[in-house]
């Protein structure tokens, strides 16, 4: 009765942790979509756009002459 009860006990709690892995795994990506649409995240190098941009628009600054021949 003993090996019974923990066997069923064993696939029910596959079964759980099957689930639960599908259900963070769903979430996951509809996080992912929600940051991609927000424009939020970029995912794929975990920074924000906004500091992406940032560290763009820094750069050009300082590659663009002032107009007085110095830089």
């Amino acid at each position: 009765m003993r090996l019974e009860g923990a066997g069923k006990l064993s696939d029910f709690m596959g079964n759980r942790l099957t689930e639960l892995r599908d259900k963070t795994t769903a979430s996951e990506e509809r996080v992912m979509a929600l940051e991609r649409e927000l424009q939020v995240i970029n995912p794929d190098q975990k920074t924000s756009l906004a500091s992406a941009q940032l560290q763009q628009l820094t750069t050009q600054y300082t590659t663009v002459p002032d107009g007085t021949g110095k830089g």
